[in-house]
């Protein structure tokens, strides 16, 4: 049961990012997915341990930099941060979500989930790839979509 303290922490955590990464430019390295997932995990009172990937600044590089480090993908990472998978459709404010598919660069990419069908990420609306808010695209042919239980510290 989640506690309404709780809640409010989450819907915080999940507005502060809003609020500082909405309308970033991506850049990889230091405002892509995985910067996000961070500043996720840190707002819930996690540590996010970055630092032992090492700087990137192009997929291939955070390729190298993931595979040094004995993962495949970021689903992967998360795993081993020992944060419970759930169905996404039960994803709440402050939730990671994953969306994994051959087209994105590392196979997967994360976002947060905001509640009310929203989720906060970087995609390309016309004005080239931006941190936005969006409806999670449910209908992409060769997805897989993940969700990973964040819980307020």
């Amino acid at each position: 049961m989640i506690q309404r303290s709780d809640m409010t922490r989450r819907v915080a955590a999940a507005q502060g990012l809003v609020d500082a990464w909405r309308g970033r430019a991506f850049a990889w390295g230091s405002a892509d997915c995985a910067r996000l997932a961070a500043a996720l995990l840190r707002a819930m009172g996690h540590r996010a341990p970055l630092s032992k990937f090492g700087r990137y600044s192009s997929p291939i590089g955070a390729a190298k930099a993931l595979q040094a480090r004995g993962f495949k993908d970021l689903a992967q990472v998360v795993d081993s941060l020992g944060f419970l998978r759930i169905p996404q459709a039960s994803a709440l404010p402050g939730d990671l979500v994953g969306f994994r598919h051959e087209t994105q660069p590392l196979q997967v990419g994360l976002a947060v989930c905001l509640g009310a069908g929203r989720v906060l990420g970087f995609m390309d609306n016309g004005d080239g790839e931006r941190c936005h808010v969006f409806p999670p695209v449910m209908t992409a042919e060769g997805a897989d979509y993940l969700a990973w239980r964040v819980e307020p510290r």
